[in-house]
């Protein structure tokens, strides 16, 4: 008798747990960007080595980068279509000195990151409107 009300209240349940998360997920990805911004120390940096994926599924480029004070290297910064060069060629990075593995170039900000975080808002809104749909509603029962 009470069965598709209580799937309906189910649903709801994982939908508001989903949306939950999902936004959730932007605020600690918020959180982690502000973070490495106010530790972040620019310099300059060298491309030492470039390397393709050597898988080939990805278009992917490695560049091993000499930088900072000391010439570190980073071990292996991967990025996408925003960085090229070849070897001896120098780019402006921030990084963070307790992780300098960790580094973006200086011109990347956070405009690429944008799409990612509206796409999991949206998608978070959506799960929250279905959650409060599926809560609010689901089918009765009129005696």
């Amino acid at each position: 008798m009470g069965r598709p009300r209580e799937r309906f209240w189910a649903a709801g349940v994982v939908l508001a747990v989903l949306g939950m998360c999902l936004i959730g997920t932007i605020v600690h990805l918020e959180r982690q960007d502000r973070e490495f911004r106010s530790r972040a120390v620019p310099a300059k940096a060298t491309i030492v080595r470039v390397e393709q994926a050597p898988d080939h599924r990805s278009n992917h480029t490695r560049y091993l980068l000499s930088f900072g004070p000391g010439s570190r290297l980073a071990d292996e910064w991967t990025t996408g279509a925003s960085v090229s060069g070849d070897v001896g060629t120098t780019l402006d990075v921030v990084y963070d000195p307790s992780e300098p593995t960790h580094l973006e170039t200086a011109s990347e900000g956070t405009f690429g990151r944008w799409p990612l975080r509206i796409l999991l808002g949206a998608l978070g809104a959506a799960a929250l409107v279905g959650a409060a749909a599926a809560l609010h509603g689901g089918p009765r029962h009129e005696s």
